[in-house]
Parts: C-alpha cells; structure tokens; sequence
C-alpha cells in the first residue's frame, strides 16, 4: 500500500473505503455488521424505544424552552 497523501488516509493507489474497509478489518477481523435484517426482536424493541425517547426528549425540550421565552427572554433561553 502506498503512503498515505492527507489526513483521510487515501492514498494515490487506493480509494478511501478500500483504506478504511482493510484497517476495520485488520483490527476487528470477527466484529459482527448489523443490520436491521439480522436484528432480534429485542435489538428492534430498544432501538424503537430510543428513537422513542430520544424525540420526547427533544419536544419537552422545546416546550420548555418556548415557556421561558417570556420570562428570561431570548438571551436568557439560549444561556439555559
């Protein structure tokens, strides 16, 4: 493999997926892919949950935010 060029790693022999795709492999050679084909049925349970959570949480956010907004003003929402 020739030296690599830049900071990404590429070199003028190789593209970048090949540079990224040889060191993943030669440093995790039995890490499994995941995909949602081969998840379980647990696996699919909380990655549902935590986009689940993960948009609450962003809506309380905003709600509370939009409430402050009075009080402490635009200033005061962005500093909290």
């Amino acid at each position: 493999m020739a030296p690599p060029i830049h900071a990404l790693l590429e070199s003028p022999t190789s593209t970048y997926r090949e540079s990224v795709t040889s060191q993943h492999t030669a440093t995790h050679p039995s890490r499994p892919t995941h995909s949602a084909e081969t998840a379980g049925p647990r696996q699919r349970a909380e990655g549902i949950a935590m986009m689940l959570g993960s948009s609450a949480s962003n809506q309380v956010g905003a709600a509370l935010g939009a409430m402050a907004f009075p009080t402490i003003g635009p200033v005061g929402v962005v500093a909290v």
